[in-house]
């Protein structure tokens, strides 16, 4: 099952992913996680991915009896998972990626002439 909205708010994403991991039966402590992850994904798109001065990606949820795949496609300037550590304590940002890979058992960002892909996985036991 593969579902998939374009540049909803925070709530909506939310809202979206739940429904999607409901029907597909996957576990609560597991859907809390991706959910958790795919904020922190959805986040940086509407801050950082921005056309025409509004955010524009699309979200895309898969889930399967194996695993869930979480997909944020977004048209902005891109950016690295290289590098990405937890910062210092009183920071002010810069805890997404540090996050999403804890979280997650497979986190991929790939550029390219169609947009910039995140994609998020969580294997179900």
């Amino acid at each position: 099952m593969t579902s998939k909205i374009y540049s909803p708010t925070i709530k909506e994403a939310v809202e979206f992913t739940n429904a999607r991991l409901r029907l597909a039966h996957v576990p609560k402590g597991v859907a809390q996680t991706v959910v958790s992850a795919m904020v922190e994904g959805v986040g940086n798109a509407i801050r950082h991915a921005k056309v025409g001065g509004k955010p524009k990606f699309v979200l895309s949820v898969r889930a399967t009896n194996r695993h869930v795949t979480i997909e944020v496609t977004d048209f902005g300037p891109g950016f690295s998972l290289d590098g990405q550590s937890m910062p210092a304590l009183l920071a002010e940002g810069r805890r997404g990626i540090p996050i999403m890979k804890a979280l997650m058992d497979a986190v991929e960002y790939v550029r390219s002439d169609n947009g910039n892909r995140l994609r998020l996985k969580k294997f179900l036991a």
